[in-house]
Order: structure tokens, then C-alpha cells, then sequence
């Protein structure tokens, strides 16, 4: 009865090439892992798949309405496949992805799935075995990327960024001027030194000023350059 009044209360929106995709990310299921590594599986994928932004992730307010939908659930004594409908539909979702963790022997195995609530049908199935818990991280960013890319979701666009490339470009002007001009000016102090006419001292002095002029104005563009480029990443 829960589950049913939670089901009419949300009524999940049509999926259109406008809204990103709302996916889930269910507590994995712990076969032998621990409680705190099927909770670092799960917050790890819902880190990852946040970054995408062709989707949305659920929000820690539906998450904790997947609570009280996950009792009503386990009260209406249902199995995960048979219910995954349910649970995405009350809370939205386009997509779940769930699964469960466990040992083989000292092999940690998991396995990650992803359902697609609008067909009734699984998007695709990775599994993981990796020799320690510590190695599982990567792997599993890894599978998450692979089961996305079979959405076949449009590419996101890249931003021109124009101030983040033209701060760059100056940066890194300023600092090949600032080491032609460090290596003229050093070049150029023992030529002054070891100059026996005046004129050859004025010529080393003069390219000696040049190197500096060319070391101070190099390394003032770097900064300036330097500071664009963290003005147009903090705009980002």
C-alpha cells in the first residue's frame, strides 16, 4: 500500500532530447565486502557519473525518499529486478544503476548494472575483480563510463573558453621571453667583467640591460597571463 501511494504521488516526466536523463544510484548490495565498502562503491559512482553533464543524478532528498520507498518495497516483500520500475518511477528516474560487492577467495568482485526504467530492459552488466579493495576505485569509474557510453547520449559542447586560452597563450609567452632574457643577461655580466675596451663594455652593458629588460617584461606577462587564466577558471 506504501509503495502504491508513493507510486501515484510521482508521476515520472517524459524523457525528451531537451532534459538531461535522471539516473539513480542505488546502495550496492553487500555479499561479503563490509558495510563502508559497498557505501564508498556507491558514493564513488554517484561522484562520477555527477561530473556527466549530459545527466542528472538524484538528489540527497529523493535519496532519502528511495528510503522510505526501499521499506515499502521489502514490505511488499518483492525482489530488486521486479521492483527496479517502481523505484525509478516514483522517484523520476530515467535510469538505475545498481549492484552488489563481494569476495572470491581474496578476489573483490563487482558487479554494476545499469536499467533503463522507460524500455523495461537492462542497458548493460560490468563486472569488476580486483585483488584489494584499495584497486577498486579506478575500475569502477572505468565500468561506469563504459555502461554511460552505451546511452549512446549526445556529446557535450566544449566552450571556446576564449580567457582561459588567451591566458594561457600569454603565460606561456612571457615565460619563453623571461628565459631568452635570463640567459642573455647572465651571458652577458661576465662579458661586461671580462670587456678590455670601452667600447666592447658598452656593447656587453648595453645587451646586459637588454636581457634584463626582456627577463623583467617575460616575467611580468607570465603573472599577468597566469592571473587571466585562474580569473577565467574561476568563471568557469
Amino acid at each position: 500500500i506504501a509503495l502504491a501511494l508513493l507510486l501515484a504521488a510521482v508521476e515520472p516526466a517524459p524523457l525528451d532530447a531537451v532534459r538531461a536523463p535522471k539516473i539513480l544510484v542505488l546502495d550496492f548490495r553487500d555479499d561479503g565486502v563490509g558495510a563502508n565498502a559497498v557505501r564508498v562503491i556507491h558514493d564513488t559512482l554517484v561522484a562520477h557519473v555527477s561530473r556527466d553533464i549530459r545527466l542528472e543524478v538524484i538528489s540527497s532528498e529523493d535519496v532519502r525518499r528511495a528510503v522510505e520507498i526501499d521499506a515499502a518495497k521489502r514490505e511488499a516483500n518483492c525482489d530488486e529486478e521486479s521492483c527496479l520500475n517502481e523505484i525509478a518511477g516514483a522517484l523520476g528516474a530515467d535510469l538505475t544503476m545498481y549492484g552488489n560487492a563481494g569476495k572470491l577467495g581474496e578476489l573483490v568482485v563487482v558487479n554494476v548494472n545499469l536499467y533503463d526504467a522507460r524500455t523495461g530492459r537492462s542497458v548493460g552488466r560490468e563486472t569488476i575483480e580486483v585483488a584489494a579493495l584499495e584497486a577498486l576505485p579506478n575500475p569502477l569509474r572505468l565500468a561506469g563510463d563504459r555502461l554511460i557510453d552505451k546511452l549512446n547520449l549526445a556529446k557535450p559542447e566544449v566552450p571556446s573558453r576564449p580567457l582561459l586560452w588567451t591566458g594561457a597563450a600569454v603565460a606561456g609567452a612571457g615565460a619563453i621571453v623571461a628565459v631568452v632574457g635570463t640567459v642573455i643577461w647572465l651571458a652577458n655580466i661576465s662579458a661586461v667583467s671580462e670587456a678590455t675596451t670601452f667600447d666592447t663594455k658598452t656593447s656587453a652593458k648595453e645587451s646586459q640591460d637588454a636581457g634584463f629588460s626582456l627577463l623583467v617584461g617575460g616575467a611580468t606577462a607570465t603573472v599577468i597571463g597566469l592571473g587571466v587564466l585562474a580569473a577565467s577558471l574561476a568563471l568557469e
